[in-house]
């Protein structure tokens, strides 16, 4: 399973419809405690991959959910559908008319450093954040953004950066660049709550 197809579900800090009155975010720390607001998040997504050995890139969409601290789900659309599920330390895959595939993260400590990391910043968790990535973050009124530089080589020798911005509690874009110069650059639409 490639870091691309779970880019989507790792990186859904979708965050909640602005409110009339939305947080001002000046800082890492006012950022993390307003994304660690968030109790719950649905989202449309556009994904679209540049990937240097194809002369067109890939695009997929789908919808997002996330429900606080530790649910994650993915549902990408076309003639191969695919939902992924993480809740805690279990993940959860089907594909087209395949059966339900499920393993324990903590036997994949690559894939499992990644998603704790990401999650870290869905719940406002900067100390695990600051554990995996360096972090660079600047943030203007309530537009805000951020790039992770991975610390373990092990990341790093697949993920150069990722950067996310944002307004208030809610991610707008995602940009991935890997280590080999493809990237993926996601953009992300909130649902109306159910």
């Amino acid at each position: 399973m490639g870091m691309r197809s779970l880019l989507a579900i790792l990186l859904l800090a979708v965050g909640a419809v602005a409110s009339a009155h939305p947080p001002r975010i000046a800082t890492f720390d006012q950022l993390m405690s307003a994304l660690g607001s968030v109790k719950e998040a649905r989202s449309t997504f556009v994904e679209t991959r540049h990937i240097q050995q194809l002369k067109t890139p890939l695009t997929v969409h789908g919808d997002l959910y996330y429900h606080a601290p530790a649910t994650l789900r993915e549902h990408i659309d076309g003639e191969q559908e695919t939902w992924y599920e993480i809740h805690g330390d279990v993940m959860r895959m089907k594909r087209g008319g395949e059966g339900m595939r499920e393993f324990e993260l903590r036997q994949y400590p690559l894939l499992w450093a990644y998603i704790e990391s990401i999650r870290a910043t869905l719940s406002g968790d900067a100390r695990t954040l600051r554990r995996f990535y360096t972090i660079e973050s600047t943030a203007e009124r309530h537009h805000w953004h951020l790039v992770l530089k991975p610390r373990e080589r092990s990341i790093a020798a697949k993920v150069q950066s990722i950067g996310i911005s944002g307004s208030a509690t809610r991610v707008a874009r995602i940009i991935v660049v890997e280590s080999t110069g493809d990237t993926s650059s996601m953009a992300l639409r909130p649902m109306a709550a159910h």
